[in-house]
This record gives C-alpha cells, structure tokens and sequence, in this order.
C-alpha cells in the first residue's frame, strides 16, 4: 500500500466530466459502455453490492464504504489520455476557501496486479480565514487537497473505495501536440 502523490501531467484539458455518487485485462466491459461511447460509473454499497464480470477481482465494499467502479470508453491511441480524479463532498460553506484531510491509498488485487484507491476517512482540513457575512453561505464540492492524474485504460474499470457521503470527480485530459525533442 502506497499513499499517493499528485502526478499532474502538462496536457491539454479536452473534456470535462463530473461523477456525483459516487495493466490490460481480458474482460468485457458494460454492453451500454461499448454501444453509447460514453463514460460509465457505478456505485455499490456493502448493501446493494453486485459482482461485475469486469470487476469480480475487487473486493466487496466494507460497511461505511462505497465501491465506485468508472468505465471508459475505447479510444484510438489511448496513450495521447490520461484521466483526473478528485475526491470531496458538497458541504454548505461560508466565502473562505475549504479543503479537506485524508489519504489516497493505492492498493493491489493479490494475485492480479491490478490497483484500485481507497479512502478511508475524510475530515474537514485547512481553510482560509476571512471574515464573511453571515448570509455568505452557499454549497460547494470540497475537495481533498491531492488529486490522482492516472493512465488512460478502458479495458478494466478504476475502483475506488470512499466514505459514504463522498463524491468522485473525474475529467478527461487529450495530449493536444506530439512529442518534442530537445537539441
């Protein structure tokens, strides 16, 4: 188990998309997936937990936990992709920037190799302390203050294991210009 650093990358930002609830393999992925060219996410409670042929190799989510599974779409040369996760809650707060504490931990399926990325507790963390209006209240996604910039792979969806009441963000990045070389 690794806690996880923010590898930001210098790509263009190409698409942007939000997901509120929050290696290659050999496994089909969602039919709707294939069809509709879309990004897929799926959340699952230890409740309502049902197995995924693409993702039977991930362990069940705990009680307290949510197992947010993302699929993305097939794209010519993925490699020119990479993909952006931010993790956090909406909570009411007043004019002052918020962020909160916790870690990303990067683990691996035993006997696969495959990784998925857990939280285990968010709280609320540092904030700016301005002086603001009382009636300065409004919702807003709070965010840890670590994001994940991860490869580009639609053949085996990323896993995350949150806190119930945690949000998964996501966007979508493009390399916009071929590589250059240096003289």
């Amino acid at each position: 188990m690794k806690t996880i650093k923010n590898p930001y990358s210098p790509l263009l930002l190409s698409h942007f998309f939000s997901l509120t609830f929050a290696s290659f393999a050999l496994f089909s992925v969602p039919a709707a997936h294939a069809e509709n060219n879309e990004v897929i996410g799926h959340s699952y409670t230890s409740e309502n937990y049902q197995i995924e042929e693409a993702s039977k190799m991930f362990p069940a989510p705990t009680k307290g936990m949510v197992q947010h599974l993302i699929y993305l779409p097939k794209k010519q040369n993925e490699s020119n992709y990479k993909i952006e996760f931010e993790i956090g809650q909406t909570k009411t707060i007043d004019c002052n920037k918020h962020s909160l504490t916790g870690k990303i931990k990067q683990h691996s399926v035993k006997g696969w190799g495959y990784n998925y990325y857990q939280v285990d507790t968010l709280s609320p963390g540092p904030s700016t302390m301005k002086a603001c209006m009382k009636f300065d209240k409004r919702e807003a996604f709070v965010r840890l203050p670590s994001d994940l910039m991860l490869r580009y792979n639609s053949q085996i969806p990323f896993v995350f294991y949150l806190p119930e009441r945690a949000q998964l963000h996501y966007r979508v990045w493009a390399a916009q210009s071929p590589f250059q070389t240096t003289d």
